[in-house]
């Protein structure tokens, strides 16, 4: 029976390998791409269980998924190509093509909001359209330079949905973008000073208006996207004269009075990824004149703000506005209604929201708060990837009015020197649905004031891979007063390869956590090896691996069997034992023993015992909660790879099993 269904696994794989290989390769094309033009999706498929809505007893709103160019909206023929915030960019196209492209949207009926055809003369230099066909607005800037420059003959589209085109050509007294330009181009010179606005996309090329329905009826308020010569620079709101900066894309914009106080608000929602996670910030603005200026300049002033994180994969949020109120729909949920909770914004049903604040998890502020022991030198900490505890080295770095370095090549050269435990860490494929693996660091009573986490993936010298600019911020997480945490994912570093054998093989990983306790700063560094978690065949006769009669060695422990049938098993294997996630322990063939057991559950030491029939696992009872499963991983030798597994869950009380 196993050892059919051993060779049923071997087969499937070998089928599976032509097509995962083909599949790999497009996989790493895309990314690629993406890594080289900066650009993260952030839409990813929901799982369907999600289907239902968070509120069933209110209507339903009916969510679609929407392309960023419609299929029946013409692009150029192009070299490169690249999806921004504020729209699409296709890039090298020639004088020609250029012409070309303008030509076609005069044949199928495009025109200016005045109703006048297009120029299908390419112009040097950057040009403005906004043209118009059955209700639909559709924004163009062309660009074709003489000069080098790193955005050359391109062009870029935006396309404005679900826009009243009557609302836009009556409005009175609007400002057009091409007199704006000079006019922004002078807040972003500001906010580059300020550090706001990165200086690489300082020079502003040109706008795209961003229609918000109805911005000008209730505010008078317009709104632009600035585009660089190096890209996406950021979005503008333009009122009564005042130019003001607001982070995000505004695609999510909306007016309303979202508490009810007669004054309108701009309710926008937007996502980021701060050091490797990724968040979603909601926000409401309302024009108010501020206290300590002099005049009766009204500028936007952030009135209530949330931010959320997701507690598995992120999906794509949208606001829409219903009525007079704002719901919060997902990939496939309505989520809900909006409101306003003292000064955050919050939906009605946060229970069933898969999301988590911010502020009360990630916001390192929280641990200046936190009553601790300052340590004379730096603490004993825990770190442990799923119950595996790992060693670390630790430097001070500033301590005591002494100051020193402590860089990677110098923390990796000692961690080698120790010759200390090196787990190998398999971990899923990037984009997986499957939830990260996640490491814990405990401080004890001395958590630091500041903890910023780095992670190197080293190539074959032990050096960076891609250098030192590839080297990954981590997002800590605050779990207590002791304890924070942070996911263990695939590197995107590693995406970058073009070697199909690299996705396949360990790669080692060294991760530094900077701590700083007031003054005083030390750096904790640890490594590890991750690899590509495998797929495998589960064993399902329960004969093959069991547990036998219980019984205690200890008076503070007790232990429980385990039998194996090697007749169902290849001739030539091995086996891995992992217990409670981890824990990756190999069993000796000759002596029918394990090997190198070192291990803790839950922050208590795992003591393990094992005579010749069969091993017996020793727990204190306290050492898990209520069971913890034991895995048997078999490998055929000679192909080094596993293939299948069988699990035994035992619970906490003396003989019990299941």
């Amino acid at each position: 029976m196993i050892m059919r269904k051993c060779e049923e696994f071997k087969l499937g794989i070998s089928r599976l390998t032509t097509r995962r290989c083909l599949g790999a390769v497009a996989f790493m094309i895309i990314i690629y791409a993406i890594i080289c033009y900066v650009i993260i999706d952030n839409s990813v498929d929901t799982k369907e269980s999600t289907l239902v809505s968070a509120n069933q007893s209110e209507e339903r709103i009916e969510l679609q998924a929407v392309e960023e160019i419609p299929a029946d909206i013409p692009v150029p023929y192009k070299e490169g190509y690249a999806d921004w915030e504020c729209g699409n960019y296709y890039s090298n196209i020639s004088l020609e093509a250029m012409e070309d492209y303008l030509q076609v949207l005069s044949r199928e009926g495009w025109t200016n909001l005045q109703g006048e055809k297009v120029s299908v003369e390419a112009k040097a230099g950057t040009t403005f359209y906004q043209l118009t066909k059955e209700d639909r607005i559709l924004q163009l800037i062309t660009y074709l330079q003489e000069e080098e420059l790193p955005m050359c003959n391109g062009i870029l589209l935006r396309v404005d949905r679900e826009v009243s085109l009557e609302e836009v050509l009556n409005r009175n007294k609007e400002i057009d973008q091409s007199k704006m330009l000079n006019r922004i181009q002078t807040v972003v010179d500001q906010k580059v000073q300020e550090k706001v606005i990165p200086s690489a996309r300082q020079r502003i090329l040109g706008l795209f208006e961003i229609y918000i329905k109805e911005a000008y009826e209730k505010l008078q308020l317009q709104a632009f996207a600035a585009i660089s010569d190096r890209g996406y620079t950021g979005c503008f709101l333009v009122r009564k004269g005042v130019i003001s900066y607001v982070k995000g894309s505004l695609d999510n914009a909306l007016i309303v009075d979202i508490d009810q106080d007669g004054s309108f608000e701009l309710v926008d929602l937007y996502s980021t990824w701060e050091a490797g996670l990724f968040k979603y910030d909601l926000l409401a603005y309302e024009y108010q004149t501020p206290i300590l200026f002099s005049s009766l300049t009204e500028i936007p002033i952030m009135k209530y703000s949330n931010c959320f994180v997701p507690e598995g994969d992120y999906e794509e949020l949208t606001l829409v506005k219903k009525g007079e109120e704002v719901r919060l729909l997902g990939e496939y949920v309505d989520y809900g209604t909006v409101t306003v909770q003292g000064q955050t914004l919050v939906l009605e049903d946060m229970e069933h929201f898969p999301y988590t604040r911010w502020a009360t998890s990630y916001d390192q502020s929280f641990l200046f708060g936190i009553e601790k022991v300052i340590p004379k030198n730096p603490p004993d900490i825990n770190i442990s990837i799923q119950g595996i505890g790992l060693d670390y080295t630790v430097r001070e770095t500033a301590w005591d009015g002494k100051a020193a370095q402590y860089t990677t090549s110098e923390a990796l050269e000692e961690i080698l020197a120790k010759e200390t435990f090196l787990p190998t860490i398999e971990v899923r494929a990037f984009g997986s649905e499957d939830k990260n693996k996640t490491v814990v660091i405990d401080f004890g009573n001395s958590i630091p004031d500041s903890i910023h986490v780095t992670d190197a993936i080293l190539d074959d010298g032990g050096k960076p891979l891609y250098g030192d600019k590839s080297i990954m911020n981590e997002t800590v997480k605050i779990l207590d007063d002791s304890k924070v945490s942070f996911e263990l994912k695939q590197h995107m570093a590693l995406y970058l390869s073009s070697n199909l054998e690299d996705y396949e093989k360990d790669w080692r990983r060294l991760f530094r956590v900077v701590c700083r306790f007031g003054e005083k700063e030390c750096v904790y560094a640890f490594l590890i090896n991750t690899g590509k978690e495998q797929q495998l065949t589960e064993i399902t006769d329960h004969d093959f691996l069991e547990c036998e009669d219980t019984y205690s060695m200890l008076s503070s422990s007790w232990g429980l069997g385990i039998s194996i049938d090697t007749k169902k098993l290849p001739k030539r294997y091995s086996i891995e034992w992992q217990v409670g996630d981890g824990m990756i322990r190999e069993w000796n063939d000759s002596t029918k023993k394990p090997i190198g057991i070192t291990a803790q559950h839950n922050g208590y030491p795992a003591t393990y015992s094992w005579d010749d029939n069969h091993g017996a696992i020793l727990w204190n009872p306290t050492s898990f909660d209520k069971t913890v499963t034991v895995r048997a991983v078999i490998y055929e030798e000679e192909e080094k790879a596993p293939i299948a597994y069988a699990d035994l869950v035992l619970t906490n009380e003396a003989g019990g099993y299941r």
